[in-house]
C-alpha cells in the first residue's frame, strides 16, 4: 500500500470522510487531515489494509493546529495498527503516539476492550523524544515514523532516526491507521506506506 492520504486518485482506501463522532475528515491540500472536535480521540482506519508479522508501516505526520502547552490536555498523534475486533464486544490495536509538547515524549500503547473501560489501555513503553522530532506545527512540524515488525519485535523511528526496539507478543496482525487526541488539534497525514520485508 503507498500514497493512499493525498486524494489525487480518490478515496481509494475507503477513509472515513466527513463528520463522525464530532470530529471532521476530509482530503486538502494533497493530504489527509483529521479535526477533533470532541473531547473523545478520533480515529480512522484503512478497512482492508493489514499489518502482519514481518513488514514496516510508514507515516509522515504534520501538526496543523493544537494546543502544545499541556494546559488542557494531552495533545498526542500517531499510528494506530494491528486493529482487530473479533467480536462485538472486543478491540484491540497498538499504538505509537507522540505527546506534541515541549519535553514531550513517545509512547506505545496496547489497547483491548475486553479488560474493561477502566483498564482497556496499557503503556508498553515511553521515552522522551530528542531533537529527531520536530515539536510544534506548521511546516517545519512534518514528522516521519517508521515501525518495523518483526517476530513480535517492533523498531520505532523517527525522520530516519532510531528511537526504540521493543517486543509485546500481544498482537501478531490487524488493520493500520491514523489517531489524534485533544478538542482542537488539526493533523495532516501523508505518504503511508505499508511494505513486506
Amino acid at each position: 500500500v503507498k500514497d493512499a492520504l493525498d486524494g489525487s486518485g480518490g478515496n481509494i482506501h475507503n477513509l472515513l470522510l466527513g463528520r463522525s463522532s464530532g470530529s471532521l475528515f476530509a482530503f486538502k491540500n494533497n493530504a489527509y487531515h483529521i479535526t477533533v472536535n470532541s473531547a473523545n480521540a478520533a480515529i480512522a482506519l484503512l478497512p482492508n489494509v493489514s499489518m502482519v508479522d514481518s513488514s514496516t508501516y510508514t507515516l509522515t505526520m504534520d501538526a496543523i493546529k493544537g494546543d502544545e502547552t499541556g494546559a488542557n490536555g494531552i495533545n498526542a498523534f500517531g499510528m494506530i495498527f494491528c486493529f482487530d475486533q473479533p467480536t462485538k464486544t472486543k478491540t484491540t490495536f497498538y499504538t505509537f503516539q507522540v505527546i506534541n509538547v515541549k519535553k514531550g515524549e513517545y509512547q506505545f500503547w496496547k489497547y483491548d476492550s475486553s479488560k474493561g473501560a477502566d483498564n482497556a489501555w496499557s503503556e508498553i513503553w515511553h521515552g522522551t523524544f530528542g531533537k529527531e522530532f520536530h515539536q510544534g506545527h506548521g511546516p517545519r512540524a512534518a514528522n516521519t515514523f517508521n515501525i518495523f515488525m518483526k517476530n513480535s519485535m517492533f523498531t520505532f523511528t523517527v525522520n530516519g532516526k532510531f528511537v526504540r526496539k521493543v517486543q509485546d507478543k500481544s498482537l501478531k496482525s490487524g488493520r493500520i491507521g491514523m489517531i489524534v487526541n485533544l478538542n482542537g488539534t488539526e493533523v495532516a497525514f501523508t505518504n503511508l506506506l505499508l511494505t513486506s520485508n
